[in-house]
């Protein structure tokens, strides 16, 4: 996914879920990843003026917990995920907003969130098993909007 992104240069030291970069709005951000994945919905919680820095990835479906400790770091903005249970994060990310704290939380959808990974190990797996074929299959995202 990073790769896909083109984040690899926003890295906070060696984390691949960690990302610092340079000042701009939510909105600005979001319209970003929209333009890398049109095909998808994205839903986001948090003002759409709100200045960002820093970004946490938990991508796929990772639970509450782990969004909610990306959620809860001082150096963290926004949390990117795949999916969460609306009940879950994305009122914790309400909350937040309502207390004052810079936050915000997105979801772009599972498979968007995780299908760059699964091209990446289609090549990794080719690297070590010769014996049958391996291929990617792109899976478009099932939703669509009326």
């Amino acid at each position: 996914m990073v790769r896909e992104l083109g984040w690899a240069k926003y890295r906070k030291g060696d984390s691949y879920t960690i990302f610092e970069f340079p000042e701009t709005s939510l909105k600005d951000f979001t319209e970003q990843l929209k333009a890398k994945f049109p095909q998808g919905v994205i839903r986001v919680v948090g003002n759409p003026d709100m200045k960002l820095t820093g970004v946490g990835l938990a991508v796929g479906a990772p639970g509450p917990a782990k969004q909610r400790q990306l959620l809860n770091r001082d150096d963290v903005q926004v949390v990117i995920s795949g999916e969460a249970q609306e009940w879950e994060t994305p009122e914790y990310a309400i909350d937040a907003t309502q207390q004052g704290r810079n936050k915000a939380f997105i979801m772009m959808g599972h498979v968007n969130s995780e299908q760059a990974g699964m091209d990446y190990c289609t090549g990794w797996l080719k690297g070590f098993i010769q014996e049958i074929p391996i291929t990617f299959v792109e899976n478009k995202p099932p939703y669509w909007q009326p």
